[in-house]
């Protein structure tokens, strides 16, 4: 019972071994970066989250809080006088009455100070 095999048989089988001898390096290959890439990526994930954690603490803690809204105060600023008080009083009026004129009447009054007429429409 010896088996007895063609050249091109012997070939084929030749071919099938080398096949499988280069899929077996690249596959290890592949194990072995997937390998790394899950662990590149765990290291990743603990960063972002140290990060996250020191930038919330750096956050918390941030001087004169200049990330927060302030509280608007008057403390410190000018005073407003007469001239800029009644500009103020106008443009609430006009707010109030009639809210998508405030341009047109701040356009207006800005022309006026210029010297420059406004025709009537």
């Amino acid at each position: 019972g010896d088996v007895i095999i063609d050249e091109e048989e012997y070939a084929h089988i030749k071919t099938l071994k080398e096949l499988k001898a280069a899929y077996r390096e690249e596959h290890d290959a592949y194990q072995d970066t997937s390998t790394q890439l899950s662990r590149e990526t765990e290291m990743v994930d603990g960063l972002r989250t140290k990060l996250l954690k020191e930038f919330d603490e750096w956050y918390d803690g941030a001087p004169l809080d200049i990330f927060q809204p302030q509280a608007k105060s008057n403390a410190g600023a000018d005073a407003m006088d007469n001239e800029e008080a009644f500009e103020l009083m106008q443009q609430d009026r006009v707010r109030s009455a009639e809210p998508g004129s405030v341009a047109f009447f701040n356009a207006n009054k800005s022309l006026k100070k210029r010297g420059k007429h406004v025709r009537p429409v």
